[in-house]
């Protein structure tokens, strides 16, 4: 997870693909989930935090020089959601 939280200040499709999720939480399973959030965002220093925090509330809006979105990342990290939701929520596929 240590570069999952600096991800998510850059990547609108996967912070949509994580605030899908964490919506989809019921209150016991989301406190169940925390350690999981504090350990990718324990990754980010205070300037990251800022810009993650103004990224989710719509203010950030520039790619740092060099990196480009990918056309459809936003339907790639619903697919990769899809299949990770389940291991996130501790279930697997063997039965």
């Amino acid at each position: 997870f240590s570069t999952a939280g600096q991800r998510l200040i850059y990547d609108e499709g996967l912070r949509g693909a994580v605030d899908a999720w964490l919506k989809s939480l019921d209150e016991e399973a989301f406190v169940a989930h925390l350690p999981l959030l504090r350990r990718v965002f324990s990754h980010l220093d205070s300037m990251e935090r800022r810009r993650l925090i103004e990224a989710v509330l719509g203010r950030a809006r520039r790619l740092p020089a060099g990196l480009t979105p990918t056309p459809d990342g936003g339907e790639a990290w619903r697919r990769h959601l899809d299949r990770l939701a389940p291991l996130l929520r501790g279930e697997n596929d063997h039965g």
